[in-house]
């Protein structure tokens, strides 16, 4: 039950499996990884090819983020350490990335849903999580295969960093988060992002 959902404890199994897997270079790693891959491939979520985008439902986006960072991380890893591309899971990768681009955003207030129901209905944003949501985002962005999707991911990134970075970093706000676990995502959230919005690549 822990790796049949697009969450964090599918992303920690995930996580672990890749890092044995790097360390160990045993195969029954990647064959695990490849199984958590599998059932939590976003086909089964409603994102199958052809879907209709207001009958889909994606809750806890921020939480979701460690699972969709995991899942870049394996097929980033995947090529360039084993040389093996995992077909199965940049399809996954893609699907959700582009409907949490498209479907997941709050033009008005210029950040990610954490929530959001059927009919595309969004609920509270990512607050906090959102550094983390940008930099799982942006680890899918080379297997993208469409340059308009690309710009609107970079695009989409940039405005949900830089509104994330008003909300938790200004006045009283910014001063309570430093002394609690959120100050955790701001100090180690956002370095992919940064990256992007600094150097344009």
């Amino acid at each position: 039950p822990q790796i049949e959902n697009h969450t964090r404890q599918a992303g920690n199994n995930l996580q672990v499996l890749t890092d044995a897997w790097i360390i160990t270079r045993d195969d029954r790693y990647r064959k695990a990884a490849d199984k958590v891959v599998e059932k939590s491939h976003a086909h089964l979520f409603g994102l199958a090819p052809g879907y209709e985008p207001a009958q889909v439902e994606l809750n806890g986006l921020g939480f979701c983020s460690i699972f969709f960072d995991a899942l870049a991380r394996y097929v980033e890893v995947s090529e360039k350490v084993f040389g093996i591309r995992q077909k199965n899971a940049i399809e996954s990768m893609r699907a959700y990335t582009l409907f949490i681009t498209k479907y997941m955003w709050d033009e008005e207030a210029g950040i990610f849903y954490h929530h959001v129901s059927k009919g595309l209905e969004g609920g509270r944003n990512t607050g906090v999580l959102t550094y983390r949501v940008v930099d799982a985002l942006l680890y899918a962005l080379p297997y993208l295969e469409s340059e308009p999707d690309k710009k609107l991911l970079l695009d989409r990134t940039a405005r949900a960093f830089k509104t994330a970075n008003k909300i938790n970093l200004a006045g009283e706000m910014g001063y309570r988060f430093i002394a609690n676990k959120n100050s955790n995502f701001i100090i180690n959230g956002g370095p992919r992002c940064g990256w992007y919005m600094l150097n344009g690549n």
